[in-house]
């Protein structure tokens, strides 16, 4: 009896101490945050939490604008998110003070950098105080794709990177990626990304780099190239790794950022290069082919709508203009000597209605003009897009939608509005119909395929 009553002692006291350890955990939260460099001025903060069983309220600080206090209804797996209620002015740091609560208190701090006009949104996490730091490690999965679409990057989630200068710094404001002029025709595309005067590797995760070369290289093994930010161009060092092309993309993975190449070549000695130019001097160009595709630009308030032209052929100079009838190009990029880039105003070019069909040309200085065989028509001028972007779920998808809808008469230019309403849905049965598609109004898979089919 005694031995039954002294197991009903220790049940009980055990029961007690269970109850004890759930108040008392759930009496102190851990919260965390991430720190941030974001183009958007009203960011999305984030960050985990624990010991926190239903509820808590989360109080927010920064830089002495006054607090603003949210209730967290619930916790998704250990994380929460807040939407910043107050634009923060651009330009500047800030220091975010997040004070998490229930019966008991935690409290962290996160950095903030907002600038409307950086094109990276950056979520991170980092030992140190100020904002500059010998390593970060990535918060979660980030990709980047640049303007002109030659190249992504992706960092998969966990991804630390360090700076390889013993003691040294970095501030991720900094960072850039950015397409390079090869000036050298064995370069199909050159990139450098990282931080200024920095030496950077990756470790726990590798960055996945994306060249996009263009189908005309599909199923073609391409060869890899690195070389130090501060090397000159006769510095290329072939790397262990070389790139199969399909679908016109190519990706590899890399431990450190600077500059890489890719090319059909297993040597891309510069010097062999400069001695191709010498022969193409004051030489008439000649002009291969040439492909176009529409593209928006919301950074620019005077021109959103822009046209992208490449054009491919041979003894392109550096300085050659570039004119689709009468209108020139507001930039011209020189891949090599056998492919080059222009960008146009697309209202420019429509300025004239009497006719849309204009001819495409690039003159050389001191040479004469070279004309295409045929003439650009600028009603078929579609957009870069394939049939993953076309998601009825999401805002930019919608707007992608009507983009293609737009680009092939079946909607109005006027209603890019990222709001599938009535008029898209009507615009979008039109289309099913003239290609024999069940008219649901929605865009399903075989809609997306045949809208990637048809704008190309």
């Amino acid at each position: 009896m005694k031995k039954i009553s002294s197991l009903f002692i220790l049940l009980f006291l055990l029961s007690c101490f269970l109850v004890f350890s759930a108040d008392k955990a759930k009496a102190a939260p851990s919260v965390s945050a991430y720190h941030m460099v974001t183009n958007d001025p009203t960011p999305l903060i984030k960050g985990t939490i624990s010991g926190v069983i239903s509820s808590a309220e989360i109080s927010v600080t920064i830089n002495g604008i006054d607090g603003i206090e949210y209730s967290l209804d619930s916790v998704n797996n250990g994380d929460w998110s807040i939407t910043f209620a107050s634009a923060l002015d651009p330009g500047y740091y800030y220091t975010a003070e997040i004070t998490a609560t229930e019966e008991g208190e935690d409290s962290t701090f996160a950095y903030i950098y907002v600038d409307e006009d950086y094109p990276f949104e950056f979520y991170y996490t980092s030992e140190g105080e100020d904002f500059e730091f010998s390593s970060v490690t990535f918060s979660e999965e980030y990709s980047y794709d640049s303007e002109d679409g030659d190249f992504s990057l992706l960092f998969p989630s966990g991804t630390v990177v360090t700076t390889t200068e013993e003691g040294g710094t970095f501030d991720l404001t900094e960072w850039y990626a950015e397409i390079v002029d090869p000036n050298n025709e064995r370069i199909i595309l050159k990139l450098r990304f990282g931080i200024p005067d920095n030496d950077l590797t990756f470790s726990s995760h590798n960055v996945t780099i994306t060249f996009h070369v263009g189908a005309e290289y599909n199923d073609q093994i391409l060869n890899i190239f690195s070389r130090n930010d501060g090397d000159n161009d006769e510095g290329w060092d072939p790397m262990e790794i070389d790139c199969t092309v399909i679908g016109g993309s190519c990706s590899f993975d890399v431990s450190h950022a600077s500059y890489f190449a890719i090319s059909q070549y297993t040597s891309i000695a510069e010097t062999e290069e400069e001695e191709n130019d010498d022969e193409d001097e004051n030489e008439k160009a000649s002009i291969s082919s040439w492909k176009a595709y529409k593209y928006e630009d919301q950074t620019s308030k005077l021109c959103k709508d822009k046209l992208k032209l490449e054009i491919k052929g041979k003894h392109f100079d550096g300085d050659a203009e570039v004119k689709i009838g009468n209108h020139e190009a507001f930039s011209v990029d020189k891949k090599s000597s056998k492919k080059i880039v222009a960008k146009f105003c697309m209202n420019k070019l429509l300025d004239n209605q009497a006719s849309r069909k204009r001819t495409v040309s690039v003159t050389n200085p001191h040479t004469d003009k070279e004309k295409a065989d045929k003439k650009i028509n600028l009603n078929n001028i579609g957009y870069n897009m394939s049939a993953e972007d076309f998601n009825p779920q999401t805002v930019e998808g919608i707007k992608n939608i009507q983009k293609a809808l737009i680009s092939l008469s079946f909607l109005d230019k006027q209603y890019i509005t990222g709001f599938y309403g009535p008029l898209t849905t009507n615009a979008v049965m039109e289309f099913q119909k003239q290609n024999g598609i069940s008219q649901t109004g929605y865009v399903g898979p075989l809609t997306k395929a045949k809208l990637e089919e048809k704008i190309k």
